[in-house]
């Protein structure tokens, strides 16, 4: 009901990764229960979260909701990215995509630097 009236999404921002716990029975944000959420329940919301966590190299939401450091990894950030666009490929506007496309420009240019070096 919060998330209804919510204008600025942070309460259901933290219903959808609460509901993406609850659906693997995590007890926590960890890398492992929102991979098992992208992955099994196919759940764009999970692979979205989990990108991100990779893509910053921190938790999520850490003083909402405890979570675990995700390493940074700039190629599993546009690994997870990527999934989350498959799957919510059919919303207008997917948050997913329009990351999935950022994460693989900076491999792009972090790696056509490597190359110049």
């Amino acid at each position: 009901k919060a998330c209804k009236h919510d204008q600025y999404g942070g309460v259901c921002t933290r219903a959808k990764i609460l509901n993406a716990v609850a659906e693997v029975n995590g007890d926590g944000i960890t890398v492992a229960v929102l991979t098992k959420s992208c992955d099994e329940k196919k759940n764009w919301f999970s692979c979205s979260v989990l990108a991100g966590m990779y893509w910053n190299g921190k938790a999520f939401y850490d003083d909402f909701i405890p979570s675990e450091t995700a390493p940074k990894d700039l190629y599993k950030a546009h690994e997870y990215f990527a999934k989350g666009c498959a799957i919510n490929k059919d919303r207008e506007i997917s948050v997913s995509c329009s990351y999935a496309k950022k994460t693989l420009d900076e491999i792009k240019a972090q790696e056509t630097n490597a190359s110049k070096q």
